[in-house]
């Protein structure tokens, strides 16, 4: 899968994305296949330093066109 990091503070350019393994779900876990994501205003907030979040955040919580697996506990 892909991700969009925010490594550090900075303008546009210091996105990266990065591949990396898909997840495996444990038991009573949730896993989407995500088809798009967007990156919000806090994602923005963050890579500019003014959100009260921790650097090296991987950005997109809007996802859409999912499908989804659900572990049974």
């Amino acid at each position: 899968m892909q991700q969009v990091w925010i490594p550090q503070t900075g303008a546009p350019d210091v996105l990266e994305l990065r591949e990396a393994t898909d997840p495996t779900p444990r038991s009573g876990e949730v896993l989407i296949a995500v088809e798009a994501a967007g990156i919000n205003f806090a994602d923005i907030l963050a890579r500019q330093g003014l959100y009260h979040s921790c650097m090296r955040i991987i950005c997109g919580i809007m996802v859409c066109m999912c499908s989804m697996s659900i572990m049974s506990p």
